[in-house]
């Protein structure tokens, strides 16, 4: 298993899609493909999609599939009560390399 962390891919996105593909597929993309890969992905790409509806967002007043682009950018989707919950069960079952990915939420 591999886990991608959404911070790693903003720091250094080329970078993490290739180690990515490499692991995916057994082969590491290319400069040129990963540059595609990340044109294709940003976030104002993505936006630009979801307004000409080519992707569909959840239909739910206040809320947008495509996320503002930030680290921890689902807490302010989640009750503090929920955030909770779910830190609670992290701490009992990741590794602490894990639980300090999300330390900063």
């Amino acid at each position: 298993a591999r886990i991608t962390f959404y911070n790693r891919l903003k720091d250094n996105f080329l970078s993490e899609v290739r180690e990515l593909s490499e692991f995916m597929v057994g082969d590491v993309l290319s400069l040129r493909a990963a540059q595609a890969v990340q044109t294709a992905t940003s976030v104002s790409a993505t936006k630009k999609l979801e307004e000409t509806g080519e992707f569909q967002a959840r239909k739910r007043v206040g809320f947008t599939k495509v996320r503002n682009g930030t680290v921890c950018g689902f807490v302010a989707d989640v009750t503090p009560d929920t955030m909770q919950k779910a830190i609670s069960i992290m701490h009992k079952t990741l590794t602490p390399e894990l639980n300090s990915a999300f330390s900063q939420c």
